[in-house]
């Protein structure tokens, strides 16, 4: 991966190391591991709602997105498309929530 930060909500920066806050809306995630995308999101979650906007390449937004599903993050993306994406693992990960949907018992 190149050293562009990538960023999400409040907003969350993908570089090497670790995570840290910065002045503003802003939480810097210095490594691109599950553990320290799981770290940014609960903090950026924590200090700033479940609404978060998220930009970035494919990749780290695809990350960013199964992270917040596997761990069951109460997150909402401005993006529609990981709004989306979140909403459908979500689903798969959670079979008795697919059937009730579907209008099964």
């Amino acid at each position: 991966m190149d050293d562009q930060p990538e960023h999400w909500g409040c907003l969350v920066h993908a570089q090497r190391n670790a995570i840290r806050h910065r002045r503003g809306r802003i939480v810097t995630v210095l490594n691109q591991d599950k553990a320290a995308v799981l770290f940014g999101l609960e903090m950026a979650v924590q200090k700033y709602g479940p609404r978060i906007a998220c930009d970035g390449s494919v990749e780290w937004k695809r990350m960013v997105t199964k992270v917040a599903a596997q761990q069951g993050i109460s997150v909402q993306f401005t993006d529609p498309e990981m709004q989306h994406a979140l909403r459908l693992l979500q689903r798969l990960a959670n079979p008795r929530q697919r059937q009730q949907e579907r209008g099964g018992r």
